[in-house]
């Protein structure tokens, strides 16, 4: 997830187990499918020129999910399937699915759409094929995202002066079309990010403005439009990036973007968590979180214990996702020489950082699902997706 649209540019949990973090809240409504095309040659599975038939050279053709949502082509010795991704050595390469969202940011998934912020002020839904539909226009200052069920609720940073007229609000995720409901009541100072379960839209507020306090996580039931929260159920400074796990929601806060905090959602009036300063993102898998700094990528087990290692020496991360195997990161590096990187978490990238995908123009953030990865780059005005 993207840090605020203004706080830190660029950047920002249907299974694996347990989805990355920033993946539907409500779990459980990716597309998750890898389903093979049943073209294949009968017998020992060559061709009639002898080569394999799931070689790159032979990859099968683009054929439409069941639901229409991706198309499907078969890769390398195991037929692992690249989303219409080219296949290379038997590696499946990134696809651009889109090249027209202006200034993507933050991207979330759900039940095989990704939702993007475009240009600070639209959201926009794109499919496995690359169609584009807007979901909201207009909206000033958007900071954040996330879908639940069939709704997609959405945050805004001040637009005025005053720093005082932040927004909370939720649409159904086929777009505004009327039925958009709006949470926030009295007026909050930055309101820099955002989550629900279904149950609850839970937001948090910076608020330090001219010293201001009010900072926190605020908590607002479902059907009570607009919400009555005047004050936090928990107080922080500069609380932002919130991720649902679970009963957990996770988030950064305070002067250095410290965290990850956590707390139970349902009763959010106290947290625990590390204080790691300098954080740029996390993410959340069955049993680490993983979190990074500019410079540097790391996790601890959910169980407690120490901060380990994974990856130093990065020049300008801005996104991390994570699996129960491997943890992913954007380094921006300069433009156009961004990378996606992946490494194995349990052996603390002993085989180093592989790079999925280099000469990135302006990474921004990434979202990981149960068979891919999607990500956006601002350069290029980019939305793509790669498979794992």
């Amino acid at each position: 997830m993207v840090l605020g649209a203004f706080a830190f540019l660029p950047a920002c949990g249907a299974l694996l187990d347990l989805p990355d973090t920033k993946e539907d809240d409500s779990y459980g409504q990716g597309d998750g499918s890898s389903a093979s095309n049943d073209g294949s040659p009968a017998g020992d599975g060559a061709t009639s020129d002898g080569t394999s038939p799931l070689t790159d050279a032979n990859v099968l053709p683009d054929a439409p999910d069941a639901d229409g949502g991706s198309p499907h082509n078969l890769c390398g010795d195991a037929g692992k399937d690249c989303f219409g991704g080219e296949c290379l050595g038997g590696v499946c390469q990134a696809k651009p699915l889109t090249t027209s969202v202006n200034d993507p940011r933050q991207i979330v998934y759900s039940g095989g759409y990704a939702y993007v912020i475009s240009g600070l002020q639209e959201i926009d839904r794109v499919d496995g094929f690359g169609t584009k539909t807007q979901i909201a226009i207009n909206e000033p200052a958007l900071s954040a995202i996330a879908v639940s069920g069939s709704r997609i609720y959405f945050s805004s940073m001040a637009s005025g002066g005053t720093n005082t007229d932040g927004e909370v609000s939720s649409c159904p995720t086929t777009g505004c079309d009327g039925t958009r409901k709006n949470y926030v009541a009295a007026s909050k100072h930055k309101i820099n990010g955002v989550a629900s379960d279904g149950t609850n839209v839970y937001y948090g507020v910076d608020d330090n403005t001219g010293g201001a306090t009010g900072g926190g996580i605020y908590t607002c039931p479902i059907g009570t439009t607009p919400c009555t929260a005047t004050t936090p159920t928990l107080s922080k400074l500069n609380t932002l990036n919130l991720q649902l796990s679970g009963a957990l929601l996770y988030f950064l806060a305070g002067a250095s973007t410290e965290g990850p905090f956590n707390c139970t959602a349902a009763d959010c009036v106290s947290s625990s968590g590390a204080d790691n300063f300098s954080l740029v993102d996390f993410a959340v898998n069955n049993a680490d979180i993983v979190f990074a700094t500019q410079s540097t990528i790391s996790f601890e087990p959910l169980v407690g214990g120490s901060v380990l290692a994974l990856a130093g020496s990065q020049q300008t991360n801005v996104a991390v996702g994570a699996d129960d195997t491997y943890a992913y990161w954007l380094d921006a590096k300069s433009a156009p020489n961004g990378v996606l990187n992946r490494c194995t978490i349990a052996d603390q990238c002993l085989a180093g950082a592989l790079p999925m995908k280099d000469g990135l123009n302006g990474p921004s953030d990434l979202v990981v699902t149960a068979d891919s990865i999607w990500f956006t780059t601002v350069g290029d005005h980019t939305v793509w997706r790669i498979a794992k």
